[in-house]
């Protein structure tokens, strides 16, 4: 062979066939780990949102959505969602009864009591109450109505959730779409029971776990996702 052809035999040699460049590339991603981020899967939401869930049937339960936060029921857009008859016509928690929540209701006609933070506050009052006591940058509210009686106290503003996860478990419970643990009666028997035991040990240590509990039940993973 003389030399020109020996370049020319190199030369070939040193190219890779592009099929055989596929094969390898196939070969190394069968044999590499698959990691898939959770980041991926598509939110529930974004396929069982409440609109959409609502034109649907009602029975249906493939497409089932997620407790709902207060931040979502005092929303202004979403209070056509609340459980009235104009929204589902014949439907409740229990079947055959229809539980009907406006904005306007008392927060004292739905639990029994008044609402920890202030008298006659109708539910959606109580729902955005916490952007007064915020405003002023304190760390403390006003218990207005202690479950012990007595003259107004000030109390951690880690308890002004209290009454604001009852109201959101109250909504959820009561609508026929929403994957809830929970039925309407369970939710105001949970919060009246509470009440009571903080009544007579005088201290909000009851109320305070029950919402901890309603509102791991009132959380859905991205809201953003699952807004009308």
């Amino acid at each position: 062979m003389d030399h020109h052809s020996k370049e020319n035999s190199t030369s070939v040699d040193s190219q890779t066939d592009p099929r055989e460049n596929r094969r390898n590339l196939l070969k190394g991603i069968a044999g590499a780990p698959v990691i898939l981020s959770i980041a991926s899967r598509p939110a529930w939401g974004s396929e069982c949102s409440l609109s959409g869930t609502l034109s649907g049937n009602l029975s249906d339960h493939r497409c089932r959505v997620l407790g709902r936060s207060p931040d979502f029921w005092q929303n202004p857009q979403n209070l056509k969602f609340w459980a009235n008859p104009s929204n589902y016509p014949g439907t409740g928690s229990t079947p055959g009864t229809a539980f009907n929540i406006y904005p306007a209701d008392l927060f004292a006609t739905a639990f029994g009591s008044e609402s920890l933070f202030g008298s006659n506050f109708t539910l959606i009052v109580a729902l955005d109450i916490s952007k007064y006591f915020y405003q002023s940058q304190v760390s403390q509210v006003q218990l207005i109505n202690p479950p012990w009686g007595g003259s107004a106290v000030f109390v951690s503003d880690s308890f002004i959730d209290i009454d604001r996860q009852a109201i959101a478990a109250l909504l959820n419970a009561a609508s026929p779409v929403v994957d809830y643990p929970l039925t309407v009666t369970q939710v105001i028997d949970r919060y009246q029971n509470a009440y009571h035991d903080c009544a007579t040990l005088g201290n909000l240590a009851a109320l305070s776990t029950l919402e901890g509990e309603f509102r791991g039940y009132n959380t859905t993973p991205d809201e953003t996702n699952v807004n009308p």
